[in-house]
């Protein structure tokens, strides 16, 4: 990761840099700006036949973010 090595201001997840911040790798800036959001969000439109492509997108994102995967996948889910 570059802004570990001091190249300048990381924006990520606080899940996937909890470790850097922990140990004093990383530090916050900006906070009071930062938005507070409860997970990820993907907004496509809803068709009947959701392209295969955007069903693996939409597997990865969900099990990048950790959550299980719905019973019927290809009907439109958002991550």
């Amino acid at each position: 990761m570059t802004a570990v090595a001091g190249s300048g201001p990381l924006y990520g997840r606080e899940p996937m840099i909890a470790a850097e911040r922990a140990c004093g790798r990383l530090r916050a800036v900006l906070e009071a700006y930062a938005p507070t959001v409860p997970g990820l969000f993907l907004y496509f439109p809803s068709r009947t036949q959701v392209s295969s492509a955007l069903d693996e997108v939409v597997g990865v994102a969900r099990e990048l973010a950790n959550e299980p995967l719905p019973a019927t996948r290809g009907r439109g889910a958002s991550a």
